[in-house]
């Protein structure tokens, strides 16, 4: 049977999407107004099915464009009818709310390098200076879960501990290896020593157990020395200059303090090895000035330690088919330096929530947009702002920003 000669009886017992403009193909086929017929309880052709959907679709205000329908006759042919679909008019509403935190002040981890220079000129009095230096950190900027290496060159560079590998201290072995080497002391490789020491530093960060050391943490270099580099092999002035200005290595400090140094050298230094703007260098005169001078260096160190944190947190609602979701995000900066944030979202219901990676859902979405960089949030060490958790690298809450 074609539909120009179907029965003007056929009835529709069954459909395949929403009703709508369909009504005006029923017309051509069972003339007069079926689709009304269908609807009318009164009439012989109403169907409960039909008459459901028409009153669905009045109720939820739907637009109707050309779709599919499917009425079979009452001989049991299936007939094709014009096409529909439907779009339902929705109200959504977003809500964003940012409220900034009072700021706080937080001490970063500290990653400490020392490169001492053990060449013969430096024996005697000069050592033990560096080597009381060295004490002055231990006592004064050190805390449990900061980490050393230590390196001392003369013509050969040795690394008595790997940069980012101590955890604890032991002052009096190192002292003891510090002047030892320093009796055995040559000419001087401190182009050497750097390079040796910087790209240490930059292979541990781009080790996977290290590369959450990059975000809260100080790196400060500091090498010790009196006389002119005279037997690098491996590194020249130029390469070095270019390793310290663009290191990798964020928040990187050099600090160079060179004892009775030659002025030309000095001048040299300044303006090459020393020029970036995280670089110095200190010139000293004598062994008193050298003591004065590690001391105002560990208190610039501690003092770039602790630092001013302001957090903003950001509320984001959205209302849509009368369901909520939530997004919450956490931006943490350091004097105007972003350090990203945690997210978290809250699904309101079922389906979907409003966006992508970020925070968790709540127990009904599947989650929000979370928070810029986001991830789960953490508990932090009450005991570690104040410098006296006795865990550790141990410990089980969070230390650091």
């Amino acid at each position: 049977m074609s539909a120009s000669t179907a029965s003007p009886t056929a009835k529709a017992v069954a459909v395949s999407s929403p009703l709508g403009a369909a009504h005006s193909a029923l017309n051509k086929v069972a003339g007069g107004n079926f689709l009304a017929d269908l609807c009318n309880p009164n009439n012989p052709n109403y169907d409960p099915v039909i008459a459901a959907q028409r009153k669905r679709d009045k109720d939820n205000n739907v637009n109707v464009s050309s779709g599919a329908l499917v009425v079979k006759s009452n001989m049991g042919m299936s007939m094709p009818m014009a096409m529909s679909t439907t779009t339902t008019s929705t109200t959504t509403s977003t809500t964003v709310l940012a409220v900034p935190q009072k700021p706080v002040m937080k001490r970063l981890k500290l990653i400490f390098l020392i490169l001492m220079d053990t060449s013969y000129s430096m024996h005697g009095d000069r050592i033990i200076a560096a080597c009381d230096g060295l004490d002055l950190f231990h006592d004064e900027v050190f805390r449990p879960d900061d980490l050393m290496g230590l390196l001392v060159f003369d013509s050969r560079v040795i690394m008595l501990h790997e940069p980012m590998m101590v955890k604890k201290v032991n002052r009096d072995f190192d002292r003891k290896n510090i002047l030892c080497a320093a009796q055995n002391g040559r000419s001087t490789a401190m182009y050497d020593a750097l390079h040796t020491g910087i790209l240490g530093l930059k292979d541990k960060l781009n080790n996977p157990n290290f590369k959450h050391l990059k975000a809260d943490c100080v790196f400060q270099a500091i090498v010790i020395t009196d006389g002119v580099d005279n037997s690098s092999s491996k590194a020249s002035l130029s390469g070095v200059s270019a390793l310290v200005a663009n290191s990798g290595i964020p928040n990187f400090h050099l600090t160079v303090v060179g004892i009775s140094m030659p002025r030309d050298t000095t001048a040299t230094l300044r303006s090459t090895l020393c020029a970036p703007k995280h670089a110095q260098y200190i010139e000293v005169d004598d062994i008193a000035q050298l003591r004065t001078t590690m001391k105002r260096v560990v208190k610039d160190v501690n003092a770039k330690m602790f630092v001013k944190v302001s957090t903003t947190v950001e509320t984001v609602e959205v209302m849509q088919g009368g369901r909520k979701d939530s997004v919450q995000s956490v931006t943490r900066s350091i004097e105007g330096i972003s350090l990203g944030g945690r997210g978290r979202g809250a699904g309101g219901g079922r389906g979907r929530g409003i966006g992508g990676r970020g925070g968790r859902g709540g127990r009904g979405g599947r989650g929000g947009r979370g928070g810029r960089g986001g991830g789960r949030g953490v508990t932090m060490c009450a005991f570690w702002a104040k410098g006296n958790c006795r865990d550790g690298d141990s410990c089980k809450f969070k230390h650091g920003i």
